[in-house]
C-alpha cells in the first residue's frame, strides 16, 4: 500500500500541517515501512520547492514525491477523478480519518512525537550553488526580517509606501542591524485604496543603504527559508514566514490592518484559522490603528524588546 499526504492551503497551512499535526509529524519514523507520496494543494510555488527540499533527521525524504497542484483542484471534476485514480492504484490518503491510525500500528505513543517537543526532524532548504554563496555573506550580519505582504492580502497592515517609511526609521534606530525585505511578486489591493482599480505587483524599495538588503522577487522557497530561519526577527504581516518563526520560538511582530475579512485585528487573532503562534510571548501583535506614526512607534519600541534577546 502507498499512501498520499495531502497539505493544502497557503504555506504557513503547510508549515502548520507538517509541524503542528500528529499525522504527518510520525511520518519520519516510518520511512522504513512506508512509501508516502504529498499532494500540495496550494496557489504558491514555493510551497512545493520548499517542501521538496525538507529531510527528515536522518537525511531521507520526507516524502518520495511532491505533486502541486491549486488549492480548489480537489474540488474540481478533473480534481475529483485524479484523486479517484489515485484510490484504485490503492493509494490511502493520510488525511483522511477513516484508516491513518492503522498505519502507525506498533509505535509507540506516537503522540509524544509533535512540534513541542522539537526532537522530530530537522528541515534543510536545498540552495543552488550562487545561493549558497550569497546566504554565507549574509550570515555575517545581525539581520531582520521584513515581510511586507502575505498570500492574503486583507490582512496586510501596511501600504507599500508606509513600509517604506517604517524601514528607514528601523534603520536610524538600530544602528547595528541590518534589514532585508522579501516578498514575491503577487498584487495587493485591500491596503491601497488608490490602487484597488489599478491592482499592480510588489515592487523592490527604492533605499540606498549599507544595512538595507531588498530582495523582493530575489528568492526562491528554498533560500527564503534558510534567510528567514537565520534572522534574528520579522517584522511583517501573519504569512507563511511568521509561521516558520513561530516553529523557532525567534521574536516576530505581526502588522495587522484593523479592517479584514475576519474582522478588526483583534478578532483576526483570536479567529483566525492559523493562530496558534499568536498567544506566544515572543509574537507581537501591532493593529493599524490611528496615526501611521503611532503603528510606527509600536513597532519600534517592540523590536527594541526582542532584538535585546540576540
Amino acid at each position: 500500500m502507498e499512501y498520499l499526504a495531502g497539505v493544502g492551503g497557503g504555506l504557513g497551512d503547510v508549515f502548520t500541517r507538517l509541524y503542528h499535526h500528529s499525522q504527518y509529524q510520525v511520518l519520519p519514523l516510518m520511512n522504513n515501512r512506508i512509501v508516502v507520496d504529498c499532494l500540495v494543494t496550494s496557489c504558491n510555488p514555493a510551497s512545493k520547492s520548499v517542501i521538496e527540499s525538507m529531510l527528515t533527521e536522518d537525511g531521507h525524504p520526507l516524502f518520495r514525491d511532491v505533486i502541486c497542484r491549486d488549492m480548489f483542484f480537489p474540488e474540481s471534476p478533473e480534481g475529483v477523478k485524479w484523486l479517484n485514480n489515485r484510490r484504485k492504484e490503492r493509494y490511502l490518503f493520510l488525511n483522511e480519518e477513516q484508516h491513518w491510525q492503522d498505519v502507525f500500528h506498533g509505535l509507540d505513543n506516537i503522540y509524544q512525537y509533535g512540534f513541542y517537543h522539537g526532537i522530530l526532524y530537522h528541515h534543510r532548504y536545498g540552495m543552488t550553488y550562487q545561493e549558497q554563496t550569497l546566504f554565507n555573506e549574509l550570515k555575517e550580519n545581525r539581520y531582520i526580517v521584513i515581510h511586507p505582504s502575505g498570500g492574503l492580502q486583507a490582512v496586510d497592515g501596511l501600504t507599500r509606501v508606509e513600509y517604506e517609511g517604517l524601514i528607514r526609521l528601523l534603520l536610524d534606530t538600530f544602528t547595528d542591524i541590518t534589514f532585508i525585505t522579501i516578498g514575491a511578486c503577487h498584487s495587493r489591493d485591500w491596503t491601497d485604496v488608490v490602487r484597488r482599480n489599478n491592482i499592480t505587483s510588489e515592487h523592490g524599495f527604492d533605499i540606498q543603504h549599507n544595512r538595507f538588503i531588498d530582495l523582493t522577487n530575489k528568492t526562491s522557497g528554498a533560500l527564503c527559508a534558510n534567510i528567514v530561519e537565520n534572522a534574528i526577527g520579522f517584522i511583517g504581516s501573519h504569512s507563511s514566514w511568521m509561521n516558520m518563526f513561530w516553529h523557532f520560538r525567534k521574536p516576530n511582530i505581526c502588522v495587522l490592518s484593523n479592517n479584514t475579512q475576519w474582522g478588526d485585528a483583534e478578532n483576526y487573532v483570536k479567529t483566525n484559522g492559523c493562530k496558534w503562534g499568536f498567544d506566544f510571548p515572543y509574537t507581537k501583535v501591532v493593529p493599524v490603528i490611528g496615526d501611521i506614526e503611532g503603528v510606527y512607534n509600536q513597532v519600534i519600541e517592540s523590536g527594541k524588546g526582542f532584538i535585546d534577546v540576540y
